[in-house]
């Protein structure tokens, strides 16, 4: 199992309108959010499936990748411009993957986290009080679920929102 969790967003430093907004912001985002999980992707894969496995092979499960995406994955929103080309990057990313490795066996699945994961790392880093995201032991419990799934039903993208979330 391998879960690429990487992926902040943040507000640009120059400001909310798009035509204020540095390449290198942009690029930035690209290279945490994207960049990341590709690499986190391809060396998952080196790993996981080996050179000579076949689609025509008796099916091996060799396991599950999950990269966790966004709402910006979907819809964009100003001032998040960075944040969904990467987030966006990162869903077709795992679509790719899937659509290549799942017949040789991986289980490759994109999780949409409409909010934030309420852990550690956010709250030393966001000052409120009873913060309102997903909680770690939820998102653990999603991410095991995928990764029990039998391969006859797997799922490829699920969303997760808490219940205070406004869609």
């Amino acid at each position: 199992l391998v879960v690429q969790n990487q992926g902040p967003n943040m507000f640009p430093p120059s400001g909310l309108d798009m035509r204020d907004m540095e390449v290198e912001f942009l690029q930035f985002m690209w290279d945490v959010n994207m960049l990341i999980s590709f690499l986190v992707g391809r060396e998952a894969v080196r790993r996981m499936v080996p050179e000579y496995a076949d689609e025509d092979e008796p099916f091996v499960n060799r396991g599950t990748v999950v990269f966790t995406g966004a709402t910006g994955s979907l819809r964009g929103k100003p001032p998040f411009v960075a944040f969904a080309q990467a987030k966006a990057g990162v869903r077709m990313l795992a679509q790719s993957m899937a659509r290549e490795y799942g017949p040789k066996g991986l289980h490759v699945a994109h999780l949409i986290i409409d909010g934030v994961v309420n852990g550690q790392r956010v709250n030393s880093l966001v000052e409120v009080e009873n913060l309102k995201g997903v909680s770690v032991d939820a998102f653990a419990i999603e991410v095991a679920s995928l990764h029990d799934q039998h391969p006859s039903a797997w799922t490829h993208e699920t969303e997760l929102r808490p219940y205070s979330e406004a869609w």
